[in-house]
Order: C-alpha cells, then structure tokens, then sequence
C-alpha cells in the first residue's frame, strides 16, 4: 500500500502481481488511485519507457490524469506475454 501523508494519496498496494502469465496471453489488473485530500489537486503521470523491450507487452491506462479533492481513479495495468519477447512466464511491476 502506498500511502503519501504529504500530498494525502492512496493505492492499495506497492506492488502490481501479475502472477504466472502463460505464452500468447493477457492478464490485467486494476488499482484506484484515491485523493483524500480536501483542498490539493494531484496530477499523476507513468512513466513505462524502458521497463520491456517491447512495449506492446505492457501499457498503464489512464497513463497520466489529475485528481481532484476527494475523487479517485482506476488504473489498469495491462500485462501481455508475447512468445519470445517477454524473457519470462511472469513479471513484477513495483509502484
């Protein structure tokens, strides 16, 4: 879980487990993005660019946005295991 006291932003894990993603498959996940602030806008932006080789195997979407007082966002994570490209049957992204 992370959890910022400064700018009041929580996601419910430090951690995207994908888990085993067999060859020529898709395995996604969602995580919410919350502000709890009452009064601070927050902008996010993911930066992928040289996490694989191949950036068809993994995109973030929204990739950027801006949370406002009180509102929250999901995010999908979105792991795709190409044969011969990927190096591995499963992979971890840390937040």
């Amino acid at each position: 879980m992370i959890v910022s006291h400064r700018w009041r932003l929580h996601t419910p894990c430090e951690a995207v487990d994908f888990g085993v993603v067999p060859v020529d498959s898709i395995n996604t996940k969602v995580v919410a993005l919350v502000n709890y602030s009452r009064d601070s806008v927050l902008s996010f932006q993911w930066h992928t660019q040289g996490l694989f080789r191949n950036m068809e195997e993994f995109s973030i979407t929204p990739e950027s946005g801006t949370l406002y007082p009180g509102t929250h966002q999901m995010i999908l994570f979105r792991l795709h295991c190409i044969e011969g490209k990927s190096g591995g049957p499963s992979w971890k992204m840390y937040m």
